[in-house]
């Protein structure tokens, strides 16, 4: 479990606090979304999880390690790999098979034990064929994926997503939802900030953040419903959300905490039938 208690950050000693008193638990196996307006402090608050950054006042624990203790930092980040919205700044090999075998190299393994991480990673995320490509030729999505499969040949407890998709093609896009939902099967706990609200439909959780602080919590139905208090603070549901939404406001009794195509025409549906 990630467990954030009281947690403050500020970028220097002089400036605001960017992270307002932050009180949050993480499960394992859960999948988080974190959603707010620009300049909230959704980065902020993840890059904590990982020790990037570190709390001015509360702690952090990563499975009972507290984030400041120096001596396990180490182990805190083997425990939470976290992958940026540029997949670039996460290349630092020549080949793609070199460039997942990184992470695992540093952990010091038997070589049988590296080869067979590097083999599994990038055949879950599906590259198996780019193994010997040079990762400048790969497209964004691919990157994606490669950056990925970096972290799982790792064997994290927890992935941290950072907009990962913000750049990518629509199909991309697809491609790299669909992994992550794979993971999630598998039990890896997913954290994933976005500003895509369609690709976290399947969230167990929804956190909404707004100036800092936790705006909304709770389940992906329950929070998108809440479509007034979310467009306040410049967020916006899933499209099929806002259709049911102004389907509402039309008149028709209809539920706004529906999140896909399907459910949204059984729920119409019935009320069509009802008045048949």
């Amino acid at each position: 479990m990630i467990k954030a208690e009281n947690l403050f950050y500020l970028y220097d000693k002089n400036s605001s606090p960017v992270l307002k008193d932050i009180n949050l638990d993480i499960q394992q196996g859960e999948y988080t979304a974190v959603i707010g307006p620009n300049g909230c402090g959704k980065s902020t608050l993840v890059k904590h999880f990982n020790g990037l950054l570190f709390p001015a006042n509360g702690s952090v624990q990563v499975d009972g390690i507290n984030t400041t203790d120096s001596s396990s930092i180490h182990q805190v980040r083997q425990k939470v790999g976290m992958i940026f919205q540029n997949p670039d700044n996460q290349v630092v090999a020549m080949t793609v098979e070199e460039d997942v075998a990184f992470g695992p190299g540093n952990l010091k393994l038997p070589p049988g034990e590296i080869q067979k991480r590097i083999y599994e990673a990038m055949e879950t995320a599906g590259i198996s064929k780019y193994a010997q490509h040079p990762p400048h030729n790969l497209s964004g999505g691919e990157k994606q994926l490669l950056a990925l499969a970096g972290i799982l040949a790792m064997h994290p407890s927890y992935i941290i997503l950072d907009e990962p998709t913000s750049s990518l093609a629509p199909d991309e896009r697809q491609k790299v939802a669909r992994l992550l939902q794979q993971l999630h099967k598998k039990g890896i706990t997913i954290i994933h900030i976005t500003h895509n609200m369609d690709e976290i439909v399947h969230a167990d959780r929804i956190i909404v953040m707004e100036s800092g602080k936790i705006f909304l919590e709770g389940p992906p139905g329950e929070v998108f419903s809440r479509v007034d208090e979310l467009k306040k603070i410049g967020i916006g549901p899933p499209k099929i959300t806002e259709l049911m939404w102004q389907l509402k406001k039309a008149g028709i009794d209809v539920s706004t905490s529906i999140l896909t195509v399907e459910d949204a025409c059984k729920e119409i549906a019935s009320k069509v039938n009802t008045h048949v």
